[in-house]
């Protein structure tokens, strides 16, 4: 019944043009709910061949309803059904950032179910892309987001990743707390609203040895409400982030 009344709400008056299922869809994803949101824009994909504007959003709903999904298996689905849409937005349209950004989002939601060599090869894929996204446009906050995640995961890789990510990359990749730091404050900058850059930066500072930075950012973080779908996730590696210091 409740997968009946999200379509039903998302169909109802039916839009006449992709414009009209873009904003409804969009107006679902900011009250958080992807199931109506992704409804209306599969609608808007029956139109026609879907601009990249269509398949980077289809690929953002596709990786949020992972957190909807019960098993490991239906996450994993749920992922590669997002990556496939990103990689589709990007090749719809090479010069679009969000395009980009949604494929290197997409890598890292489905990393965590991937071995270890697959996990440090997307590594090179996720920075490619971001840095991408980044070049086409230089104040794209979510990829200065991804970036400062990029540094402050390859910073603190173990011996057995860095061994892989030598033979990977050819050359253990420049990384530092340091650079992830400086993408997270950047990031701040240009949405104070985002939880996760907050805390992610926080964090930052206790793997630099700023104890005091970094409670003050992750007081700052947990203070915030809740805006994103992932906020309740990242609210709680705010909290043990803040026990350990």
């Amino acid at each position: 019944m409740g997968l009946l009344l999200v379509w039903m709400s998302a169909t109802a008056c039916p839009a006449q043009s992709l414009a009209e299922w873009i904003g409804r869809g969009d107006a679902w994803d900011a009250k958080h709910q992807t199931k109506a949101a992704l409804a209306a824009y599969l609608e808007g994909e029956k139109l026609g061949p879907p601009p990249a504007a269509l398949l980077h959003r289809l690929a953002k709903q596709y990786g949020l309803s992972m957190n909807d999904e019960p098993t490991e298996a239906g996450k994993k689905a749920a992922g590669l059904k997002a990556l496939a849409y990103a990689q589709r937005s990007v090749a719809a349209d090479p010069k679009d950032a969000d395009a980009h950004l949604a494929m290197a989002i997409c890598y890292g939601r489905l990393a965590r179910f991937q071995d270890t060599k697959i996990q440090i090869a997307w590594s090179r894929l996720i920075r490619e892309s971001a840095e991408e996204g980044l070049r086409l446009n230089p104040d794209h906050e979510l990829g200065c987001y991804v970036l400062g995640s990029w540094h402050y995961e390859m910073a603190g890789l173990n011996p057995v990743k860095r061994a892989l990510a030598r033979i990977i990359y050819g050359a253990l990749p420049p990384a530092s707390y340091a650079e992830a730091a400086a993408y997270f404050k950047r990031a701040i900058a240009l949405n104070p609203a985002r939880m996760a850059s907050y805390i992610d930066l926080g964090r930052t500072y206790a793997e630099l040895d700023d104890e005091t930075a970094a409670k003050h950012m992750l007081t700052l973080g947990l203070a915030l409400p809740d805006r994103d779908r992932d906020d309740p996730m990242v609210r709680a590696r705010g909290k043990q982030a803040l026990a350990d210091l």
